[in-house]
């Protein structure tokens, strides 16, 4: 295993664990499975693990902090803050809750794991800071990698009506439902095409949306390009882009097609 030197009191490896899987009621992994996973890393020197409080709704972090066991304070720990109202005090006991339910004395990395587009950075911080005072974050930071709502966001929207297909190269099912490798292997007909790849595939993506006949392509937050809106526009389809569809579905309530 090869580490990192960014100034940390503990080795980072270039490769970690992420446990956006461990905990799914849907999917995923848990038990026996999931601790076997962690300790099988540990064995191959990763010290840096990844983990967030949305993930199976705190269970993952449950689940990891409990297989590192004794390993915890040898290890990088990363989680992250699901900023549904990340205002300072709101953001310090998150982050103790969390500490918790990892069973660990400090949160090395503690992130936000998205923009928040109504509440300021300087909010969200100022409870960062109070954390880093009293030694309980190492490192704080802003994660805006989208992918990682790819879960939550049509799991909600399932719960509010809306008809959900999978696309996952990985997976055989997703929130009861089958998953599908590619659009073009969905055999039915494809509505809104909600994205959580990074902008650079988006192009791509586009003319996979086209292709299948799909009435709109939506790219999440932070997931913005010229290019996927330009194919998008010239064939028809409606386009937005760098919105979170769930915010958008509370803002305007937003109604399952057919309801």
């Amino acid at each position: 295993m090869r580490y990192l030197s960014p100034g940390t009191s503990t080795r980072i490896s270039r490769i970690g664990l992420g446990t956006w899987q461990f905990g799914s009621r849907e999917w995923g992994y848990a038990g026996q499975e999931a601790h076997a996973i962690v300790r099988r890393a540990v064995e191959l020197g990763v010290t840096l693990f990844d983990t967030a409080e949305i993930y199976g709704l705190g269970r993952s972090e449950r689940i990891l902090g409990a297989a590192l066991g004794d390993d915890r304070d040898s290890v990088f720990l990363a989680t992250k803050l699901f900023p549904l109202l990340p205002v300072a005090p709101v953001v310090e006991q998150r982050a103790v809750a969390s500490a918790n339910r990892l069973g660990a004395r400090r949160l090395d990395l503690y992130q936000v794991h998205q923009p928040n587009p109504v509440i300021r950075d300087g909010t969200i911080m100022r409870g960062m800071r109070a954390l880093q005072r009293v030694g309980l974050v190492g490192e704080v930071g802003a994660s805006r990698a989208p992918y990682k709502a790819a879960h939550s966001v049509p799991a909600h929207m399932q719960r509010h009506g809306w008809r959900i297909i999978p696309v996952n190269p990985h997976a055989d099912q997703l929130l009861g439902e089958p998953a599908y490798r590619t659009l073009a292997d969905v055999p039915e007909q494809v509505g809104l095409v909600d994205v959580f790849r990074p902008s650079g595939q988006t192009p791509d993506i586009a003319r996979q949306a086209v292709a299948a006949g799909a009435t709109a392509l939506w790219l999440q937050l932070g997931i913005a390009s010229a290019e996927a809106r330009a194919i998008a526009e010239d064939a028809g389809l409606l386009y937005v882009e760098d919105r979170c569809l769930v915010i958008e579905q509370r803002r305007l309530n937003l109604e399952a097609p057919g309801r």
